[in-house]
């Protein structure tokens, strides 16, 4: 943040560890960071066939990474639309 910070820059930071369960984006805009990452009960959403197709909300996927980008910009969204706080 501190080189972004120099420069006058943004930056998006996609990170993922799945042998641990990790997978979000760090997006750092006019000095604010916001950090959107999947929780344990994200990784609960869908499930993997015999044939290893994943299954989430009626759509299946050959790659996990493709499920979980999509279950994750399904939560940005949701954090994007929602009212928040004001002062």
């Amino acid at each position: 943040m501190q080189i972004a910070d120099y420069y006058q820059v943004d930056f998006t930071h996609q990170y993922s560890e799945l042998g641990f369960d990790i997978f979000g984006e760090a997006n750092y805009e006019q000095g604010v960071l916001k950090d959107v990452r999947l929780e344990e009960e994200d990784f609960e959403l869908f499930e993997k066939d015999e044939q290893g197709l994943y299954s989430f909300m009626g759509t299946s996927y050959e790659i996990e990474e493709e499920l979980l980008e999509e279950i994750l910009e399904r939560k940005k969204d949701q954090l994007d639309n929602s009212k928040g706080y004001s002062r």
